[in-house]
């Protein structure tokens, strides 16, 4: 059933999402000129690298169910680009402050709680956003992208084989 589908591309996601921040995360320890203070809060790492690697799988179903596939180059321009660079990936959310309307506008996106929430169970020293805001934006994010991509995969013409 198409549901199974789904079900597999929300659970296959996820783990290649792991392998991925398993693979990258040395780099971000090692690259910059001036190294971080890492100090892992391994229960708020745990939970938050799951749940981070869920929601991604699903928002991939979702845009995956959302376009069609020769719009793929239009997907890096129209969505990933945006979402990463107002995710709060390269500054703290807190950092927005002084311009309120961008600050309100970006907690649309999902990227802002997977960074700050990592950025909080890495360095919470620095500063992050709060916990309890972090988490409901994430499990919000991954309920709303599992119906979308569910309800996308359903609608999907299916072809037929003989």
């Amino acid at each position: 059933p198409m549901w199974g589908v789904a079900l597999e591309n929300i659970t296959v996601g996820p783990i290649q999402s792991l392998l991925a921040a398993i693979f990258v995360f040395p780099f971000t320890y090692l690259i910059p000129a001036h190294r971080p203070i890492i100090t892992f809060d391994w229960i708020n790492l745990i939970v938050m690298l799951v749940l981070a690697c869920f929601v991604s799988g699903s928002l991939g179903l979702a845009i995956g169910t959302a376009f069609n596939p020769r719009e793929v180059p239009l997907i890096f321009s129209v969505i990933v680009i945006p979402v990463t660079f107002l995710g709060c990936v390269y500054y703290p959310w807190e950092d927005l402050h002084a311009i309120r309307l961008l600050e309100v506008a970006v907690l649309a996106n999902p990227l802002v709680y997977i960074s700050e929430g990592l950025r909080g169970a890495l360095t919470p020293q620095y500063g992050h956003m709060n916990w309890i805001a972090v988490y409901a934006g994430v499990l919000i994010s991954l309920v709303a992208f599992t119906y979308i991509g569910m309800r996308g995969i359903e609608k999907r013409p299916r072809s037929r084989r003989l």
